[in-house]
């Protein structure tokens, strides 16, 4: 059962992407809902991945240098959301991998 997450995180974070680059229809800010069956655990490990994608590309205004996995997780949690601790070590070997393919200092972002 171990890293079926992680396998996925690649492409649910290009998938996030992809969205709020096309904008809403009519919406004042680009949004993307992630969602799962109860919204407390894969959901919540999705979107925290997303925030350390984003990071680790510098996207998000404060320059490219990483967030991990428990500030993720932090910045995601809202009431009940809780990611399981096999989802939590998935997004650190996830951070991980964010780390190795960060562009060197200096480097524009994407």
């Amino acid at each position: 059962d171990g890293g079926k997450l992680l396998a996925l995180l690649p492409a649910a974070c290009a998938f996030v992407d992809r969205c709020l680059e096309q904008g809403g229809a009519g919406a004042a800010a680009p949004a993307v809902l992630i969602h799962c069956k109860h919204g407390q655990s894969r959901s919540v490990a999705v979107a925290a991945a997303w925030l350390m994608h984003r990071r680790s590309r510098g996207l998000d205004g404060a320059g490219a240098g990483g967030l991990s996995a428990a500030d993720a997780l932090a910045e995601v949690r809202r009431g009940r959301a809780q990611a399981r601790t096999k989802f939590r070590t998935e997004l650190e070997q996830w951070g991980r991998t964010l780390q190795r393919r960060a562009p060197p200092a200096g480097a524009e972002a994407e």
